[in-house]
């Protein structure tokens, strides 16, 4: 939906586009994007309150990798100002072996009237560890060129 001054204090989250669920579930398949070993997944969701008083409802976030759960945060909308969004942030970082090698999906539930969900994003970043080891390997090759092409 996109809410006018009567449902939030404007302007809502990313340009203006608000979805809801009233007691079910969205969810968002990341087509040709898997857990990959050592990197950390950061999961945002501004999390609405409406203007016109849905109570308290609760809501979560989940973040799948094909049908294992990795992380999922659970709250109320009912802490949030009235009007307004809250940022949710849920972070998983996988180990040097994945758990489920399937897509990652997001998943929105709502677990009464009007959960309001805006702004989702995941991002991905690769562990230092995981930095470092490609850093000293591609110090090794270069080093390893240099060598050879000054006949060292």
């Amino acid at each position: 939906m996109q809410p006018g001054s009567t449902i939030y204090n404007l302007p809502v989250p990313d340009g203006g586009i608000v979805a809801w669920s009233n007691g079910g579930t969205i969810s968002q398949t990341l087509t040709g994007t898997s857990l990959v070993p050592n990197h950390t997944y950061t999961l945002s969701v501004d999390v609405g309150h409406r203007l016109d008083g849905a109570v308290g409802t609760n809501y979560s976030l989940a973040l799948y990798a094909g049908n294992t759960l990795l992380k999922s945060l659970s709250g109320s909308n009912g802490v949030i100002p009235i009007g307004t969004f809250a940022d949710e942030t849920l972070s998983y970082t996988s180990g040097s072996t994945v758990v489920d090698s399937g897509q990652l999906t997001i998943v929105l539930t709502s677990a009464g009237p009007q959960s309001n969900f805006g702004d989702v994003q995941l991002t991905d970043t690769p562990e230092p560890s995981s930095l470092l080891l490609l850093g000293s390997g591609l110090l090794g090759v270069g080093g390893f060129l240099r060598r050879r092409l000054l006949g060292i």
